[in-house]
């Protein structure tokens, strides 16, 4: 066997532990994400029903490294248009210093808005990049 052929040979090997190791690294973030996002879900479940206003947050679950919050919006309540709910719900998810650090690790969080009829008002995504962004 050639130098040259014991080099390549060590170098497409040492290339692939490398690719492996990154996959590794990639899979090891993806499942904190996703355990943050579990343990976030819970936390917020345990303590709902909760009400504010014309906000009532009904439910909370993680999928993947999402944490989908159902609110229901009474409009008999409801001086505040949804949008503009919603929009304040984005501004506190930003300045939360306990949410933000989620989002900062990669957590998402997906706020879900509907009405009394169960209709679906405001479907809205939350990563860091949306704080970045206002």
């Amino acid at each position: 066997m050639s130098k040259y052929s014991i080099a390549k040979i060590a170098g497409t090997a040492l290339l692939s532990i490398g690719l492996l190791a990154g996959c590794a690294s990639s899979n090891d973030k993806q499942s904190q994400i996703e355990l943050i996002a579990q343990h976030r879900a819970s936390v917020l479940s345990a303590g709902l029903p909760l009400e504010f206003g014309a906000l009532n947050v009904m439910k909370a679950s993680s999928k993947g490294g999402v944490v989908e919050i159902l609110m229901l919006y009474n409009q008999d309540q409801g001086k505040i248009a949804p949008q503009e709910l919603m929009h304040n719900a984005v501004r506190y998810y930003c300045s939360s210093n306990e949410v933000k650090t989620n989002l900062e690790q990669g957590v998402r969080y997906r706020l879900m808005l509907r009405n009394a009829r169960g209709q679906l008002i405001v479907d809205q995504a939350v990563g860091i990049e949306t704080c970045e962004s206002k």
